[in-house]
C-alpha cells in the first residue's frame, strides 16, 4: 500500500489536501528505512530538489513560519466535491 508524505505537515490545513503537497512513497520510505521522509526528512528534501525541480520550488514558495502561516478555514465539503471529480493523477475525470 503507498503512502502520502506531506511535504509541509498534514497539521497545516491550507495545505493538507494540496495535491502539491503529496509525495507518493512506499511505507518503507515513507516511515520505517533509514533513509525514510520521517526518519532522514534531508534525503528527501534532496531527492525533491534534485529530481523534482517544480515540486522543489512550490515546496520553498510555500514553506512559512509558524507566524507567516495565514489563517485559513477549509471547507471539506468542497474538498470532497474536487476531489471527486478528479483522478489519481489530478486530472479531470471529464477527459
Amino acid at each position: 500500500m503507498l503512502n502520502a508524505h506531506h511535504l509541509i505537515s498534514r497539521r497545516v490545513l491550507a495545505y493538507r489536501w494540496d495535491l502539491n503537497n503529496a509525495r507518493v512513497l512506499c511505507p518503507g520510505c515513507h516511515k520505517w528505512c533509514i533513509d525514510s521522509a520521517h526518519i532522514s526528512p534531508w534525503f528527501l528534501e534532496k531527492k525533491v530538489r534534485d529530481d523534482y525541480p517544480d515540486t522543489w520550488a512550490w515546496w520553498v514558495a510555500h514553506r512559512w513560519t509558524i507566524k507567516e502561516l495565514p489563517s485559513v478555514k477549509v471547507d471539506l465539503e468542497e474538498v470532497y466535491t474536487t476531489l471527486k471529480e478528479v483522478d489519481l493523477n489530478g486530472n479531470s475525470k471529464d477527459n
